[in-house]
């Protein structure tokens, strides 16, 4: 059994370099918005709210498929700020969503009930990331290096586990669009025979809870166009992705000897003897 810990300090340096520069009054940061950076999925009753945003007011669209099914095609007023209604589904339901000029996005909603499972035996290969809070160009970065996704953002490390050590949320300025992108990879990593655990840290805890110290001026600005406090982006009952942060847990065990469990500022990693 293979354990693969050379991500710590390559990510590490990336996200205290990320930081500095954050900083800097002297280098000027883009943000983004549109697609997925600005992606916030309610949950009201049997429906779903889909609310999105666009770098120009224009119409936006929105349409929905489940398998080769077409469901619904949407459509929004001219604004930089939309929202569409639809029908809550008991099983994967396709999402195409933006408006002409670009900014376009695609997500794949699957109903989540069950806790995850913590414990795991079988696994030849794991990759661990911690404290990545929102550095999501970062951590793209390095898992393609490393090989273990493609330029797609697709699953390629076949049957390794990769593991986010929690605090995945904060600081940085793209923890909502980081927080699709692990939702997504582990539909991905799950049909290529890999997977993706993810750790309940102490700054997901805060969001959900509605503890918002640390959250980026950028983060709470999308909140702010969506007209909802940011703790409602990550509500364990009433958001996609607070219910389903709501089924990770806080330790994991793989192979009997093994536990990655969260730190008070980092994750830590125990070898059980």
């Amino acid at each position: 059994m293979i354990f693969v810990f050379n991500l710590f300090v390559p990510f590490y340096f990336l996200a205290f370099s990320f930081f500095v520069d954050s900083n800097s009054n002297n280098i000027p940061q883009k943000y983004h918005f549109d697609g997925k950076y600005g992606l916030y999925v309610s949950i009201e009753g049997d429906h779903y709210q889909v609310h999105w945003l666009t770098s120009a007011p224009e119409e936006g669209y929105l349409m929905t498929h489940a398998g080769k099914e077409e469901l619904g095609l949407y459509s929004t007023p001219k604004s930089i700020i939309h929202k569409v209604r639809i029908p809550l589904l008991d099983q994967p339901m396709d999402i195409d969503f933006g408006s002409p000029s670009g900014g376009n996005g695609q997500i794949t909603i699957v109903p989540t009930y069950e806790r995850d499972a913590y414990e795991f035996k079988g696994v030849d290969s794991v990759y661990v990331l911690g404290d990545t809070h929102g550095n999501f160009e970062e951590v793209v970065q390095i898992l393609q290096n490393s090989k273990l996704i493609d330029e797609n953002h697709q699953w390629i490390g076949e049957s390794a586990h990769l593991v986010f050590l929690g605090d995945i949320l904060d600081r940085g300025m793209d923890a909502l669009r980081l927080t699709w992108f692990i939702y997504e990879l582990e539909q991905s990593a799950a049909q290529h025979g890999g997977q993706i655990h993810l750790i309940l840290g102490n700054h997901e805890i805060m969001v959900m809870s509605n503890d918002l110290r640390y959250v980026s001026a950028k983060e709470q600005q999308v909140a702010n166009m969506h007209q909802v406090s940011y703790q409602q982006l990550y509500h364990p009952t009433r958001s996609v992705l607070g219910r389903w942060l709501s089924t990770k847990p806080a330790a994991l065990k793989i192979d009997g000897d093994f536990i990655c469990a969260w730190g008070h500022h980092h994750g830590v990693i125990i070898e059980i003897i």
